[in-house]
């Protein structure tokens, strides 16, 4: 039993040597322990002296008025979902405001006889916007989900492409800032 005791006491002793040994090694002990700085990898900015003019995303008027009419009908579905699931009026408002910035979308791609139809759209999409400014207690929502189906009712069967087709602008003016798909 005291073999073993001194054999510990030797195994101990080694141990503690080595360890001590590995720990301060050639440089002090902060030394070895303190991370390194690391070195700076930047690269030397060369500006650009003469800037690219990109062109312009060429997107015919045709396929410019079927995205913004496909964006309203998807829009109006969601419209059509929020009503009927009972969602929460601030959803509600900015569908309706997506709803009105696809109108006038629409409204630089067809010929003036045509906008003033589309104003007649904004507006009753407007109403209906507006009656979400009043307490919910007062709005009929019924009423509101009957007005929506019939805004896509007769927007749908007056400005499909098929109908508008003839009444689209020969080219898109420099200044609507319409974006394409």
């Amino acid at each position: 039993m005291i073999k073993s005791l001194l054999a510990n006491k030797k195994y101990l002793i080694v141990l503690s040597a080595i360890l001590m040994i590995g720990l301060t090694g050639c440089e002090p002990l902060r030394k070895k322990f303190v991370r390194k700085k690391k070195q700076d990898r930047t690269k030397e900015v060369i500006p650009v002296l003469e800037p690219v003019d990109y062109p312009r995303d060429a997107y015919s008027v045709d396929s410019l008025y079927r995205h913004h009419y496909s964006l309203w009908k998807v829009w109006h579905k969601d419209l059509m979902v929020s009503l009927t699931e009972g969602d929460s009026d601030k959803r509600i408002i900015q569908t309706l405001d997506q709803l009105t910035l696809q109108l006038q979308s629409l409204q630089a791609l067809v010929n003036v006889d045509r906008k003033d139809r589309l104003d007649e759209f904004i507006a009753q999409v407007q109403g209906i916007r507006k009656s979400y400014d009043k307490p919910a207690a007062i709005r009929n929502k019924v009423t509101l989900k009957n007005q929506a189906i019939s805004i896509d009712r007769r927007f749908r069967d007056e400005f499909s492409y098929h109908k508008v087709r003839e009444s689209l602008v020969p080219e898109l003016p420099e200044d609507t800032g319409l974006k394409g798909p």
